[in-house]
């Protein structure tokens, strides 16, 4: 019989978190949380040092009870957010840090990039 039935209670989740430093400007925070050994949630963010602070140019997350990456999560006013098809948690977690890792360049570009067009129209 299993812990959960022999004591009416649900077996305890446990939430890790840490950061990897890609390089001293760029860094994957990451928190995920199990129940018996299984993925149950996980936010992944990489996070750039722009501007005299920390900006997230990436975020998977599942804040609103799917995975769904942001597709501008450094500015709400135009983020959306784009569910992700995965056969399980665990497989999306690996495939998601396997992908910022090699990736990372192209998501900070994007917001460097943006940055700069939001400089420039303010300008305008």
């Amino acid at each position: 019989m299993s812990e959960r039935r022999r004591s009416g209670r649900a077996s305890p989740e446990r939430t890790k978190e840490y950061v990897e430093q890609l390089t001293s400007g760029d860094r994957l925070r990451v928190r995920i949380t199990t129940q018996r050994g299984r993925v149950v949630t996980l936010t992944v963010n990489y996070e750039c040092f722009v501007g005299g602070e920390w900006r997230a140019a990436y975020r998977a997350d599942m804040a609103h009870g799917e995975l769904h990456r942001h597709t501008r999560p450094w500015d709400p006013a135009t983020d959306r957010q784009v569910p992700m098809i995965l056969p399980d948690l665990a497989t999306g977690l690996t495939e998601i840090i396997t992908t910022l890792k090699r990736d990372w360049r192209a998501h900070r570009a994007r917001l460097e990039t943006s940055r700069q067009e939001h400089v420039h129209d303010e300008a305008g």
